[in-house]
């Protein structure tokens, strides 16, 4: 247990607040503990293959729910900080041991948050603690709901608080779950929406695609990555076979920081397919016949999904621990599962959304199989297999496909 907390300490700032939690002492609560004991099995039971640790894993999981249970029951104890990371616990949890058939890792334990956070009022927001575990939810929250196709419903709770200010990128991140929530609306819409509807909704993302090309900007002055080659002869000592085609790499400050930039790569991804998800409707409608339509679906300033995507791969062998980051930091004695964690999200949204070429699924593949044989997530397992049904009935890539090629026949004329 003290190796697994050790460990998130050393390898950047996710879930940092276990360090923080243990050294204040306000962890000795039969909750806190045996959340922790729960997930610090799973991990290394998953990482060395023993199934004595993760027989003693589901123990102290069936623990932590009755503990929990318990504790709702009680005021105090429900909003007390150790309740709130063990809800956060139970979720990881299920990250590392899952088996089900979907892969609905971004929704686990989330109406729990919700109502701690509730119950917990303004005054969480005073602490790093407090601020630390928020800041994990909030993230998770936005992931669920773009990932859904829902509306952030989520966003009153944290916005209205001054403690607790969204960013610049957050905001952003809100305009673009609300636009793919819309966009899903409109297409499942059981009424028919003028076709004037869905341009006026596809031609709404100039403006969204304006406000997320300022990121990198913005980040120019902040701590950001650095970009790096890895020689044959040191590919040949890493356990992945990194592809030729993929000739750079970024190395991050943190793991946190590697998120961002993954989650700000998604989220161009999640505007294109939402902008699909409008022609979809059209074409049902007969709308891409009409004169001008599909120009003027071409002329927008759609982004190249394989240069975000590549993005995304490049972080591949620092969030594997394979290359070193900027901030130098002593060799960890434990195997290194923890920025694993920050790749299954990026590689799902890819998987589904983003309609890649065969060498850039088989490269994502190939790292999801190691995720699952070596660091030992179940989640790797699962939306390899998910994806992998899901794109051999996934009617959107033909879609795509077609839109690009009308694309490319219009630009030579």
């Amino acid at each position: 247990m003290t190796g697994f907390i050790l460990l998130h300490r050393q390898q950047g700032i996710f879930l940092d607040f276990l360090d923080s939690l243990t050294r204040q002492g306000l962890y000795q609560t039969p909750l806190y503990l045996k959340a922790l004991d729960s997930v610090a099995f799973a991990s290394l039971a998953k990482q060395i293959k023993d199934e004595n640790l993760l027989y003693k894993a589901r123990v102290a999981h069936g623990a932590t729910l009755r503990f929990l249970n318990e504790a709702l029951q009680d005021p105090v104890q429900a909003t007390k900080d150790s309740t709130l990371a063990s809800v956060i616990l139970l979720s990881l949890y299920e990250v590392i041991v899952r088996e089900s058939v979907r892969p609905s890792l971004w929704e686990i334990h989330h109406d729990g948050w919700m109502l701690i956070i509730k119950l917990r009022g303004p005054e969480q927001f005073d602490t790093y603690v407090g601020q630390s575990m928020v800041r994990y939810i909030f993230s998770h929250l936005q992931a669920a709901c773009l990932s859904k196709s829902l509306r952030p419903s989520f966003v009153p709770v944290f916005n209205h608080n001054p403690k607790f200010p969204i960013s610049v990128f957050s905001d952003t991140a809100i305009r673009v779950t609300n636009y793919c929530a819309k966009a899903q609306e409109l297409k499942m819409s059981l009424h028919e929406p003028i076709t004037i509807e869905l341009l006026d909704h596809v031609n709404a993302a100039v403006e969204l695609e304006a406000e997320l090309d300022k990121f990198p900007y913005l980040m120019v002055n902040k701590r950001s990555y650095r970009t790096v080659t890895i020689a044959p002869a040191q590919q040949r000592t890493l356990p992945l076979a990194y592809p030729d085609w993929l000739n750079s790499y970024h190395v991050y400050s943190d793991f946190r920081m590697a998120g961002i930039w993954n989650f700000w790569r998604c989220s161009r991804v999640f505007v294109k397919d939402a902008i699909l998800k409008c022609v979809t409707r059209l074409k049902a409608m007969g709308g891409l016949g009409q004169e001008g339509m599909l120009n003027e679906l071409i002329s927008l300033p759609t982004a190249n999904m394989e240069d975000y995507a590549d993005g995304i791969l490049a972080s591949v062998p620092y969030l594997l621990g394979q290359l070193s980051p900027i901030e130098e930091r002593k060799p960890c004695p434990y195997p290194p599962p923890i920025g694993s964690y920050f790749i299954l999200w990026p590689f799902q949204v890819l998987l589904l959304r983003a309609n890649l070429d065969a060498h850039r699924i088989e490269f994502m593949h190939s790292v999801l199989k190691y995720i699952r044989d070596v660091p030992g997530l179940g989640q790797a397992d699962v939306i390899l297999s998910f994806t992998s049904n899901y794109n051999k009935q996934n009617p959107m890539a033909s879609l795509q496909t077609a839109v690009n090629e009308a694309t490319r026949s219009l630009s030579a004329l």
